[in-house]
C-alpha cells in the first residue's frame, strides 16, 4: 500500500523504532524520538541491504521515490547503491583534500 504524505506526516514515535512500507522496497523508519527517514531495503549478492535515502521532511515522498528508482536501477545493473554512494564520498573528500 503506497503511503501519503499526510501518514508519513502523522507518524509518532513509539517506545522503539518501527517501520512502514511504501512499496517496492522502500520504507519509512520511525525512531524512538521521532526521527523519520526515507529507506530502501535490497537484496545484494543474497544478502539484505539497506540504504538510507533520506530524512523526512527535508526529503519530500516524491523524492524518495525517484531516489528509490535510481537505485532500483543501480541494483538491476549489477552495482550496489550504498557501495556507489561510498564511492562518491571518498572521490569528493579526495578532491577537497586535493584543493588545499
Amino acid at each position: 500500500m503506497a503511503l501519503t504524505d499526510l501518514e508519513i506526516r502523522t507518524l509518532k514515535a513509539r517506545g522503539k523504532a518501527y517501520e512502514v512500507s511504501d512499496g517496492f522496497g522502500l520504507s519509512v523508519r520511525v525512531s524512538a524520538t521521532g526521527v523519520r527517514t526515507f529507506q530502501y531495503r535490497y537484496p545484494f549478492h543474497r544478502k539484505p541491504v539497506r540504504l538510507k535515502l533520506g530524512s523526512y521532511p527535508s526529503m519530500s515522498l516524491a523524492d524518495a521515490r525517484r531516489a528509490l528508482l535510481e537505485a532500483r536501477s543501480l541494483v538491476d545493473q549489477g552495482v550496489s547503491p550504498a557501495y556507489q554512494r561510498r564511492l562518491q564520498k571518498a572521490a569528493a573528500k579526495a578532491e577537497a583534500g586535493a584543493e588545499s
